[in-house]
């Protein structure tokens, strides 16, 4: 719903003022020339809408950022310009499609050669509880990074570049497999995530089957209702099922291989962990590639 304002327009600048009369301190020289790899803004809240794997269109709230590259011999980018990309794609469906596209729309109005966006959102999805059957509602945590840079000889560009990747944050519950080995009764459990970062360049994958594939690599998951036959259920379900967070990363790493058809190449970044019970740490596991190297590694650590 649109709201209105009252405007004084005696303050208003007339129309036919000449913009060129009102200075544009952003595209002069800075004070020290050199690069900066993203400039921009970052936490606009905007509405969006998601397609999901039955058909149907989800709305959410989506936090924003994008920032663009900004060259040494200029002050600063078009602030105003990149709220114009996030205003293009707000309240509206958006998949990476989309959004390169837009990117792609702007990236000459804005004057850079590299535009980026993070847009991070929760995805709502309903499960079932096991034995009464009742819907529920619960969310995972998504992200969509996106990017597009033209490549420039003698300041003309003769190629674009585009990437696109998707994270997503699945809850779930592990169950100790050490606490139940040597406990003579139960073993402590607790909540934690599944996340899987994938290059979806090229690829689809609907984000309710990476949200399955996260469920089954735990120990079992939360639930929004559960009634007492459920709760039974799950409390066993979880006793049975023990697995550490290094279980966790790679039989999740393994479900999107074999039972989604995800390209190995494609998955940058496998991360459990989860939020210890008995202890004021969490425990995690980390993959980001089969066989990353020091410097691989470091970088994933940095953005977790």
């Amino acid at each position: 719903m649109a709201i209105s304002i009252d405007i004084d327009k005696s303050k208003v600048i007339d129309e036919t003022f000449e913009r060129s009369k009102l200075p544009d301190v952003q595209v002069t020289e800075p004070n020290s020339a050199i690069r900066l790899d993203s400039v921009g803004v970052k936490n606009v809240k905007v509405p969006i809408k998601i397609w999901q794997k039955d058909g149907e269109i989800q709305t959410t709230v989506a936090s924003v950022q994008i920032g663009a590259l900004v060259p040494s011999d200029k002050k600063g980018t078009h602030m105003s310009r990149l709220i114009n990309i996030i205003q293009d794609l707000a309240d509206t469906r958006i998949n990476a499609d989309i959004i390169l596209k837009t990117l792609e729309k702007w990236i000459e109005p804005v004057e850079t050669s590299r535009l980026t966006i993070k847009i991070e959102f929760p995805y709502f999805y309903k499960l079932k509880a096991p034995v009464s059957g009742l819907d529920g509602v619960l969310h995972a945590n998504v992200q969509f990074v996106g990017g597009i840079e033209k490549e420039l000889i003698e300041e003309k560009p003769v190629k674009t570049n585009h990437k696109f990747v998707l994270t997503v944050d699945v809850p779930i519950i592990t169950c100790c497999p050490c606490s139940k080995e040597i406990s003579a009764y139960n073993a402590h459990n607790q909540r934690a995530h599944a996340i899987a970062t994938i290059d979806m360049t090229g690829n689809f994958i609907w984000i309710e089957d990476i949200i399955s594939a996260g469920i089954k690599a735990g120990s079992s998951c939360p639930y929004a209702v559960l009634k007492r036959p459920d709760e039974k259920y799950v409390t066993e379900e979880m006793y049975e099922n023990p697995k550490f967070v290094e279980d966790v990363a790679r039989e999740f790493y393994k479900h999107l291989i074999e039972d989604l058809n995800v390209d190995p190449t494609s998955i940058m970044k496998i991360h459990a962990e989860s939020e210890e019970s008995i202890h004021l740490h969490n425990a995690y596991a980390l993959m980001v590639s089969k066989e990353a190297t020091l410097d691989e590694t470091i970088m994933r650590l940095i953005q977790s």
